[in-house]
């Protein structure tokens, strides 16, 4: 139902299809860039040398910002995170596979307090909030900018 529903992309093949993953950010950035929209493409950069060399090198998109996924730097996208889902200032439309991944989350901390998201159980998977807490360390900096209007897409 997830994929009928266009809540969930299968790629071809047994494992994640890189190059379909590749063509998917490129015709998102196009579409984006088309309606004036500036896109900086945050990842975790845990096997995606591949994926970012090709958007560099073939796709001349240089705004990639890895987003290492620590305690140092995730713990102010999860707090801001924590904070919005309480506040109900994140809109989601209901995405079943969102929250299914959100029902996976847990959060691991560090003797200093920081945070950082992990699984319940290995199988459970928190992709999504991954690519949501990572789109949240690219906007933080640039959230004191005055604009007359912003609207924050993740991929």
């Amino acid at each position: 139902a997830w994929v009928n529903e266009k809540y969930v992309t299968v790629t071809k093949g047994s494992t994640i299809n890189q190059g379909e993953v590749y063509d998917y950010i490129v015709s998102e950035v196009e579409r984006l860039n088309e309606m004036d929209i500036d896109v900086t493409h945050g990842y975790d950069p845990y096997r995606a040398k591949w994926i970012v060399a090709h958007l560099e090198n073939e796709a001349s998109f240089e705004n990639n910002e890895a987003i290492p996924q620590g305690f140092r730097t995730m713990t102010e996208p999860l707090n801001l995170l924590l904070t919005s889902v309480k506040s109900h200032n994140i809109i989601h439309e209901h995405n079943p596979a969102l929250n299914w991944m959100a029902s996976n989350l847990a959060i691991m901390f560090d003797s200093y307090g920081n945070m950082k998201p992990d699984k319940t159980e290995r199988n459970r998977k928190i992709d999504g909030v991954a690519s949501l807490l990572n789109t949240l360390c690219v906007l933080i900096p640039h959230m004191q900018e005055e604009v007359s209007e912003s609207t924050v897409y993740y991929l």
